[in-house]
This record gives C-alpha cells, sequence and structure tokens, in this order.
C-alpha cells in the first residue's frame, strides 16, 4: 500500500498525521488536507479532499452548515414530515456529536 501510495506523488510527499475529534481531516499530504473513511481497503477509494462540515469560506462565503440549512433542509424536513429547527440551535449543534436533548436531531438519528 505504502509503494502505491508513494507512486502518485513525484518526490516523497511531507505527511503530517492530525487525525482526531478536534481536527476535521485526517492528514496533511503537502499542505493538503486529506480524510481516509473507515475501512478503506485502497488509497486510491476513499480518499477525500474536501469535509463539507467545515468553514469552507474560501469555498463558498458562509459554512457549508448554513449552506444547506438555507438551501437543502427543508426539503429534508418536508420529506420525514419534521418541522424545521430554528437556524441558531440547529448551527449551534449539527457538529456536535451528542445532542440527545434536541428532538429534531434525534428524530434525524433514527432514520
Amino acid at each position: 500500500m505504502r509503494t502505491k501510495f508513494y507512486g502518485i506523488f513525484d518526490t516523497v510527499p511531507k505527511i503530517e498525521k492530525t487525525a482526531g475529534i478536534k481536527n476535521d481531516f485526517d492528514f496533511l499530504i503537502n499542505e493538503k488536507r486529506y480524510e481516509f473513511k473507515f475501512n478503506a481497503t485502497s488509497v486510491f477509494k476513499l480518499p477525500q479532499h474536501v469535509q463539507h462540515r467545515t468553514n469552507n469560506t474560501n469555498i463558498i462565503p458562509q459554512s457549508y452548515a448554513e449552506y444547506y440549512y438555507d438551501n437543502f433542509l427543508f426539503e429534508v424536513c418536508k420529506d420525514l414530515n419534521i418541522k424545521k429547527l430554528d437556524k441558531d440551535t440547529y448551527l449551534d449543534n449539527v457538529h456536535k456529536h451528542k445532542c440527545e436533548n434536541i428532538p429534531f436531531f434525534n428524530n434525524l438519528k433514527k432514520i
């Protein structure tokens, strides 16, 4: 796997492990962020270059969570027949691992 991985670069890449709950990517490889999904059997199958839950203001003028709330969440709520959460509460909690006291997120987890 290492040989195949290094084979995609012109020189030996500079790799820094950054994984953990405080980071939204697993590695910095030549100064680019990469996240590898669990149980990937090949470097070539599941690398992820952009984590949309992050604040990608260099890509879009607002966080992805805010963009999704403004443009698409109403469709999800309509399809699931659940009431849309107010924006501030949604944005304050959407990235948390546990939102057990908020029925909106509990309903989404049941699906």
